[in-house]
């Protein structure tokens, strides 16, 4: 893949979770402010940044590798994500707690009782999304 179609995946694929956490964050707390329009691009640039310098495709290979699963293989990145996916949105999740609640003992709270369900939104919408996108990509460019 060429760094433009790299980047344009990374900005896809990272907005549409970011997206997907804010709301679901803003449904769980049913609190709708301006730190529910905040907090998209605020993710989005963590992420972002955070997908761009770490290599996390040799990461999911190499958790993969610690279950005997081939690398760069379906199966391979749904088990891999399982791992970089809880880096991911403690960062991603953490992080917009601190910026709300600015005092670390209420967001570490909030960020424990809610992580089970933004764990899972992260990981099911980036899987998601990221098989399209691949195929979108592949398809289109």
């Amino acid at each position: 893949m060429n760094k433009k179609v790299f980047i344009l995946k990374l900005i896809i694929d990272n907005l549409i979770v970011s997206i997907a956490m804010t709301l679901t964050a803003s449904i769980i707390s049913t609190v709708w402010d301006i730190y529910t329009i905040i907090c998209i691009p605020f993710t989005f640039v963590l992420s972002f940044l955070v997908s761009y310098f770490v290599p996390v495709g040799k990461i999911i290979n190499w958790f993969g590798g610690l279950f005997k699963i081939k690398e760069n293989t379906f199966l391979c990145n749904v088990i891999g994500n399982l791992f970089t996916n809880i880096f991911f949105t403690t960062l991603a999740s953490f992080s917009c707690k601190l910026l709300i609640f600015k005092d670390f003992n209420i967001a570490f709270s909030v960020f424990i009782d809610t992580f089970i369900i933004m764990y899972l939104v992260s990981y099911l919408v980036y899987m998601g999304i990221s098989y399209l996108s691949n195929f979108f990509l592949r398809k289109h460019l």
